[in-house]
């Protein structure tokens, strides 16, 4: 499952965040969920708010990003 946030949506956080963790967890039975962000992407706070920890960088071509992780829940 992949989906690119544009900027016409920004602020719909919260709720994506709520059909993103029902579809993941509870439909798809997934044990994470991936966040990758380039590095210029500094306002992070939100999604760490979410309980996404970040966890490293991943190369996909030429680009690098920053990796964060949503485990499922415990």
């Amino acid at each position: 499952m992949a989906l690119v946030h544009h900027p016409d949506y920004w602020g719909a956080g919260k709720i994506l965040y709520e059909k993103m963790t029902e579809k993941a967890f509870n439909e798809l039975k997934l044990d994470a969920i991936q966040v990758l962000f380039p590095p210029t992407k500094t306002h992070v706070q939100g999604l760490l708010r979410l309980g996404f920890k970040k966890t490293g960088v991943v190369k996909i071509g030429e680009e690098q990003f920053i990796r964060y992780v949503l485990n499922w829940p415990e």
